[in-house]
């Protein structure tokens, strides 16, 4: 039985509460207790003691959502933000070496954007792979995690530059319609991951999700190096006239006068 403590619960509890039992939600106790500045977290979590015996007796359970005996939920900022990190500066690196790849001429732009999205696809997945066979530790995967994600950031100088490559025109267009596309994933895999773990999440079961999506990186990776072309495509181009924009024509009249 949870109580919203703001708007149901009397200051002070009437009848006979022997065979009551309370349950309270944590998170409801957040706003009702007034925390005094510059007090310690011994003084706060007094006040809230004080605050629950007197509304409640000493027949109360504070439940906090997510938390339970059972398992080990640690909320670690630095160790949440690694593997986005690790994206965000392998992104900017591997740029700057498709760049100079590029421009040495050594190479097609095609076989640049292959190798570097080879790299960003299947790099990942093995990875993910590797995730689902250590088993339960948390260090180890988070490292694995971080890993993927930071291999996955060369895919930017793959897939994600091949539109600009092949029609620097309608780049915005194809991007458009082929992220559109990609954006349905936003609510399947959700709902299939809940699938595969309505029975319990367990270390079998995450592990299917990993191999499943180490599976779409591998497919989706030879889709890409069978069939890419990041060479520039006759059918996108704009058709290229002379004729000049009225700002174009007035700025050539005020030079001549």
């Amino acid at each position: 039985m949870f109580h919203n403590i703001i708007d149901t619960v009397p200051e002070r509890l009437v009848g006979n509460t022997d065979n009551l039992y309370f349950v309270l939600d944590g998170g409801s106790l957040i706003h009702p207790v007034v925390w005094p500045k510059q007090e310690t977290f011994g003084d706060v979590y007094t006040i809230y003691r004080s605050y629950m015996k007197r509304h409640y007796s000493d027949e109360v359970t504070v439940v906090f959502d997510g938390y339970t005996e059972s398992s080990v939920n640690t909320k670690n900022g630095l160790l949440s933000a690694l593997p986005n990190l690790m994206l965000s500066i392998v992104t900017i690196f591997a740029s700057i070496m498709a760049d100079k790849l590029r421009k040495s001429g050594k190479l097609r732009v095609t076989v640049i954007r292959k190798i570097f999205n080879s790299i960003g696809f299947f790099g990942p997945a093995v990875c993910l792979v590797s995730v689902s066979l250590v088993g339960c530790e948390p260090f180890t995967i988070v490292i694995l995690l971080s890993l993927a994600m930071g291999l996955n950031g060369f895919a930017y100088s793959g897939f994600i530059c091949t539109y600009v490559d092949m029609n620097p025109d309608f780049a915005g267009t194809l991007y458009g319609i082929s992220n559109c596309l990609a954006s349905f994933t936003g609510f399947l895999v959700p709902a299939f991951v809940g699938w595969i773990v309505q029975d319990g999440q367990t270390v079998r079961n995450w592990g299917i999700v990993f191999i499943t999506s180490s599976t779409v990186f591998v497919v989706t990776g030879l889709i890409y190096n069978i069939f890419c072309s990041a060479e520039l495509q006759p059918w996108g181009e704009c058709p290229k006239t002379n004729k000049k924009k009225p700002f174009q024509e007035a700025a050539n009249i005020n030079s001549s006068l």
